[in-house]
């Protein structure tokens, strides 16, 4: 929001938040965070 992104209005799904940079195109974000062993495969490179 700081810089330049609104939330779009339509909001679909509890668990994310649509927002739309200042182009006008969305990104969606949260706080939920994957299990364990989810991060530990994607970080074990």
């Amino acid at each position: 929001m700081v810089l330049g992104a609104t939330r779009a209005e339509h909001q679909s799904d509890p668990r994310w938040r649509v927002l739309l940079d200042p182009a006008g195109h969305p990104f969606c974000i949260t706080t939920v965070t994957p299990p364990a062993e989810v991060l530990e495969s994607v970080y074990a490179g």
